[in-house]
């Protein structure tokens, strides 16, 4: 596959509403395979962290202190697996919007397909396309800055009154941050459908992702913004009925309080990724699969003609 669909702003409100409506047809299996996500990605830190934590433990009872070369691995395996996940997340909804039956379980289908190695690839360019924007960024705001921002911070805890150091180009690390922001976004959500549903490895698939991101920048931003201020609305909403909700029934027991706020959170960051996922995955198709379609009839329409 060598083409992008270039497509106006307006599709951008289409990829948003049908994030929005995601789960419709079969929400037992979409929300469900995003509560899996969040459970395996606990489950996984948990198991890492572990043995970092038994490593560095002692009699004394003492809180450890992390050695950042073993905590390292653990980022590194966290964000390999990020994209197989969210990609058993498209698969499954992906599933769901065909008709198809599927099941929250089959979120670990990449997991057994051929694409898990350039999905777990994907994971390692993200890494250093991470450390090299943050690197970047350090340059930008000057040798001395981050250690009068975290002596300030410190200052804070401490009861002081901060005062917060500036940064020597302000403007251009606010324009790295939010064009690596965009790029490192577009690279992760299309890459992911364009290896498992596309079949394209893992170069192709950057390559398609950064003509995506160029191309389409107008429905790309328009769903993004929308995305971020349907998740900053409904966080406040959550955060306010959770004060008033955990309040009220602490009243009764205190764990009840605390479970009903798990229980809330729980279900925002399971729609949060959820709608994320579809979003991405409406992205993918109106850009890519069109385009196979479209070649699929004209092809059929030769050989009819012919």
């Amino acid at each position: 596959m060598t083409d992008v669909r270039k497509l106006p702003l307006d599709r951008g409100l289409a990829w948003f509403l049908r994030g929005v409506n995601t789960g419709r047809r079969n929400p037992k299996a979409v929300f469900g395979a995003s509560v899996l996500l969040i459970f395996t990605l606990y489950v996984v830190s948990f198991l890492l962290l572990l043995p970092i934590a038994w490593s560095d433990s002692d009699s004394s009872g003492a809180v450890p202190k992390l050695d950042i070369r073993l905590v390292m691995p653990f980022f590194l395996v966290l964000i390999g697996v990020f994209p197989v996940l969210m990609g058993g997340l498209m698969h499954v909804i992906r599933e769901v919007e065909a008709s198809r039956p599927v099941r929250a379980r089959d979120l670990f289908t990449p997991a057994r397909s051929g694409g898990l190695k350039n999905l777990l690839l994907l994971g390692l360019v993200q890494l250093a396309f991470n450390l090299a924007a943050a690197a970047l960024v350090l340059a930008l705001a000057g040798s001395g800055y981050w250690s009068e921002y975290l002596a300030a911070i410190h200052g804070a805890m401490s009861g002081s009154i901060p005062v917060m150091p500036e940064p020597a180009h302000p403007f251009l690390m606010f324009v790295v941050n939010v064009l690596f922001n965009y790029v490192s976004g577009v690279i992760l959500l299309m890459a992911i459908p364009l290896i498992l549903f596309s079949g394209a490895n893992l170069g192709e698939s950057l390559k398609l992702s950064l003509r995506t991101a160029r191309m389409n920048l107008a429905p790309n931003l328009t769903a993004a913004a929308l995305y971020m201020l349907a998740v900053l609305a409904s966080a406040l909403v959550v955060s306010v009925v959770g004060a008033v909700l955990g309040s009220v029934l602490a009243l009764i027991h205190p764990l009840l309080g605390m479970l009903t706020l798990l229980v809330l959170y729980l279900a925002f960051g399971t729609a949060v990724l959820a709608v994320m996922a579809a979003c991405a995955h409406a992205a993918w198709s109106d850009v890519f699969e069109s385009i196979d379609k479209e070649k699929e009839r004209t092809v059929a329409s030769a050989r009819f003609e012919a």
